[in-house]
């Protein structure tokens, strides 16, 4: 079977299950069904992670991809893949017509003392609304940051996070370090 829709699985329930008074409810309609529901249930991840720093120069205004990452930790095919070289996951549509993705964004930051930077998801290019400014402490005393957003998604999507710094004089280079971006599937009755 292949991951589906709870609407789905809710319609094969209701017609392959409407009443058992003429025997049929053949153990294929249970075992079928039963194998959709486990298959939809099924928990869905891609996570890339970043342990060691990598420098990105944070310019106003112009949101800039942090990459590359280090590690993918963990990734369901076919639901998810994870690309370490441009820092992003891709969320694959497959079988179903939409998906809830929980996206969770976490990590450490330095730069120049009170440099203010906006640290946010991007879904195929586009800025998400789930974002977190940081207050950096100065070279050698990192920041963290973490934060999530819940997302619909009807066509496969790339995800990836991008920096910013929000003025002039925030501007400059960051050193990124233990950044991960875990992006999870939510089975819900969304579609």
């Amino acid at each position: 079977m292949a991951r589906t829709s709870i609407q789905s699985l809710i319609t094969q329930a209701t017609t392959n299950f409407a009443d058992n008074s003429t025997q049929l409810i053949t153990p294929a309609f249970l075992r079928n069904w039963a194998t959709a529901f486990l298959d939809t249930m099924a928990p869905a991840y891609g996570m890339i992670q970043r342990i060691t720093g990598v420098v990105i120069a944070a310019v106003v205004g112009t949101p800039t991809l942090i990459a590359p990452y280090t590690a993918t930790l963990a990734t369901t095919a076919p639901d998810f893949t994870a690309n370490l070289t441009n820092g992003s996951v891709t969320n694959e549509i497959g079988t179903v017509p939409g998906k809830t993705t929980r996206i969770t964004v976490d990590g450490m930051v330095e730069g120049a003392n009170n440099n203010v930077v906006t640290v946010g998801i991007y879904i195929n290019g586009a800025a998400a609304p789930f974002n977190q400014s940081v207050i950096t402490n100065g070279t050698g005393n990192p920041v963290g940051f973490n934060f999530a957003g819940l997302t619909y998604q009807t066509v496969s999507a790339v995800i990836d996070v991008r920096v910013v710094a929000v003025n002039a004089g925030s501007a400059g280079n960051y050193t990124f370090s233990n950044l991960s971006i875990l992006c999870e599937n939510v089975p819900v009755n969304a579609f």
